[in-house]
């Protein structure tokens, strides 16, 4: 009983260490609040979820700092345990997609090199994506099990690229089945845009490619203005008619802005 008494005591007092924490950085002191989710992360049990959420927080202060390798390591850590593992994996997602985001144009990734291609990272269950290099010619190889209800998604960041981008392009071929894709923008307020060209049936094995003018996609808001495009949806469609299930292997290559 005294040995619960005390873990009880314990695990109040992180809790209380951890609001100290928040409210010193709500007031704007960085530092102490920084000091104390640190500390938390350092101390506490990896099963402790008052550490899991300390690990998120440090994570945000890091960032702040623009220290990203440091909120890496922190998103990391956070998402191996504890209860604040989602919104980790959703922060760690959109770190991502921010350190490779387009910043000029023309950027079209041929898939040699580095790219900002990647997987929505609440679907990684739903697929993988990798690179193949075939005869010289490297392309992204999208693994994509299907779900009738959430289309598999790829995507890229844009960073308020100069000069502002006038279209999307790729080259696109579905593998062993015919294929359904849609390409989707987001700006910066989180309103999202299609064009009619951004959604195309593949037939199996043979290539498309893909060229959308941005000026012309249309959502809610209006039409699209280049300038505040912030994210690029490549959205695997093809169980929206197909009910068969299983998978669609999509190979993508040059893919980018121009």
């Amino acid at each position: 009983m005294v040995f619960l008494a005390l873990l009880a005591a314990s695990a109040s007092d992180s809790r209380e260490d951890l609001e100290d924490a928040l409210l010193a950085r709500a007031m704007g002191d960085h530092a102490t609040a920084r000091a104390g989710f640190l500390t938390l992360s350092r101390s506490l049990a990896a099963e402790d979820p008052v550490r899991s959420w300390a690990l998120y927080w440090l994570a945000t202060t890091r960032l702040e700092r623009d220290d990203f390798a440091g909120a890496r390591e922190s998103l990391r850590e956070c998402i191996r345990t504890g209860p604040a593992r989602q919104e980790c994996v959703e922060l760690l997602g959109r770190l991502e997609v921010q350190s490779t985001a387009i910043t000029q144009i023309p950027t079209v990734w041929g898939f040699e090199g580095d790219h900002g291609v990647v997987h929505y990272w609440t679907q990684s269950d739903r697929g993988s994506i990798r690179i193949e290099d075939g005869s010289g010619d490297a392309a992204l190889v999208w693994v994509s099990r299907h779900d009738e209800d959430v289309p598999g998604t790829l995507l890229f960041g844009v960073n308020a690229p100069t000069p502002p981008p006038r279209r999307f392009v790729a080259t696109m071929l579905s593998q062993g089945r015919d294929a359904r894709v849609g390409v989707l923008f987001v700006d910066e307020y989180g309103n999202a845009y299609q064009h009619p060209a951004a959604v195309r049936t593949l037939r199996a094995g043979e290539p498309y490619e893909m060229s959308v003018p941005l000026r012309e996609a249309r959502g809610p808001a209006g039409l699209l203005d280049p300038t505040h495009l912030e994210r690029v949806l490549i959205r695997d469609l093809t169980a929206e008619k197909d009910r068969t299930g299983g998978s669609t292997i999509l190979v993508l290559d040059d893919v980018g802005l121009q």
